[in-house]
């Protein structure tokens, strides 16, 4: 085997969340080959893309309510929480009613925020 030089870097904690999920759903046997991994994608140029990608254009209702979920620490970061999305079925998740129901208490002048209807949506999402 090939000497193999050491290196060391800092990651984000949402980095290494993200990366330890790839090692724990089996993708990458560790953090290692991980790593090893993104780095032979990035020096092989973008002729090169994965089949098996599968590029997603995200309405901006869907990013910004994918971006609370971030914020409220149920999702590392943003692909990650499109994967357990589409995973657990996107359809549970009715943004279109929720959004209708933000605008209407923003037009109400209510104080319960777009954060909080989005939490107790995917809490029910979650006991389905």
């Amino acid at each position: 085997m090939e000497k193999a030089d050491k290196v060391t870097i800092r990651l984000t904690p949402d980095q290494a969340q993200g990366l330890d999920l790839l090692v724990r759903e089996g993708r990458f046997r560790n953090r290692s080959e991980a790593i090893r991994s993104s780095i032979d994608m990035l020096l092989a140029g973008p002729e090169e893309e994965d089949p098996g990608v599968v590029k997603v254009r995200l309405s901006d209702t869907v990013r910004s309510m994918i971006e609370v979920l971030i914020s409220m620490e149920h999702f590392v970061n943003m692909e990650l929480g499109v994967r357990e999305l589409i995973r657990n079925g996107l359809d549970q998740i009715d943004i279109h009613k929720l959004k209708a129901r933000q605008d209407l208490l923003a037009e109400l002048g209510a104080e319960r925020t777009a954060k909080d209807l989005l939490e107790a949506q995917y809490r029910n999402m979650l006991k389905e």
